[in-house]
Order: C-alpha cells, then sequence, then structure tokens
C-alpha cells in the first residue's frame, strides 16, 4: 500500500510524498475509480484537475461551463528518497479580480461625479468580495482533499 505525507507548504499549496514510482502513481490517477473529481494531463509530468461541481462559478455536475470553476495543478516529481513529490497547487482567481475591478471602477465614477453612494454599499462591497474569495478558497480546499484521500486509497 502507498503512503502519502503532507506538508502544507501555503494557503496555495500542498506536496504530497507518495511511496512508489511515478509509474505507479499516473497508473492510479489514470484510473480515477471511485473519483470525485476529473483529471485532464497538461504534460507527460504536470496535470489538472477539476470539482464536478462548483458553487459561485456555475459549474454544475453534468452541465460544463465556459470555465473550468474549481481546480488545482499538480507538478509530478522524483525526490532522492525513492519517493514521488507531486506538488498541488492553484492559480490566480481571476473573477475576483474582475470583480474588484467593477466595483473599483463603479466607486471611482461616482466620486468623480459626485453622486450619492449609500453608506451600506460601502460596507457590504468588501464583505462580499471578502465573502465570495472565502467560498471559492473553501472548494479549493475540499477538492485538495479529494485528491490527497484519492491517493491515499
Amino acid at each position: 500500500m502507498n503512503k502519502l505525507s503532507t506538508t502544507h507548504c501555503s494557503t496555495f499549496g500542498v506536496t504530497i510524498q507518495f511511496e512508489g514510482t511515478v509509474e505507479e502513481l499516473k497508473a492510479k490517477l489514470n484510473e480515477r475509480k471511485g473519483s470525485k473529481f476529473k483529471l485532464e494531463w497538461i504534460s507527460d509530468q504536470e496535470f489538472k484537475f477539476l470539482a464536478f461541481t462548483s458553487i459561485g462559478t456555475l459549474i454544475v455536475q453534468g452541465m460544463p461551463g465556459a470555465i473550468d470553476g474549481i481546480k488545482g495543478y499538480g507538478k509530478i516529481k522524483k525526490s532522492e528518497d525513492d519517493f514521488v513529490i507531486i506538488d498541488l497547487s492553484t492559480k490566480l482567481r481571476v473573477e475576483i479580480y474582475f470583480f474588484v475591478f467593477i466595483f473599483s471602477m463603479f466607486f471611482l465614477t461616482t466620486a468623480i461625479m459626485k453622486a450619492y453612494i449609500p453608506i451600506w454599499l460601502l460596507v457590504f462591497t468588501p464583505i462580499i468580495l471578502v465573502g465570495y474569495w472565502f467560498m471559492l478558497r473553501k472548494q479549493e480546499i475540499a477538492l485538495f482533499e479529494k485528491v490527497k484521500n484519492y491517493l491515499k486509497d
């Protein structure tokens, strides 16, 4: 049985040590019986894994959207200690920056035009943005857990 040890290297990634060969790892990833995620190979040593369902990105199982939704990336490396190291990471969430840009432009435009901005809008906009980011981050963490648990079995 293969063993895993996990080290949290940052909020954006996880490193997993897989006891076995690269070929065994690739066979396990390609098999994916009962897995709770999709997997797409980017190159021989890199892959992308995606959640079937994603709240906030309009991805529902069986209904593909225009974007990938909640996803992570994996990079396979061979270590010196006969382990296979899998670096799981996420990339920049463009949606967050898009919403920050839109809200910033709205507030800038209303300030230049000296229009009235309700105080509740000033208070709730950052709360909504942080809540949205938190919801996406929680889904990414759950996806990483699914991948880690799959590799443990």
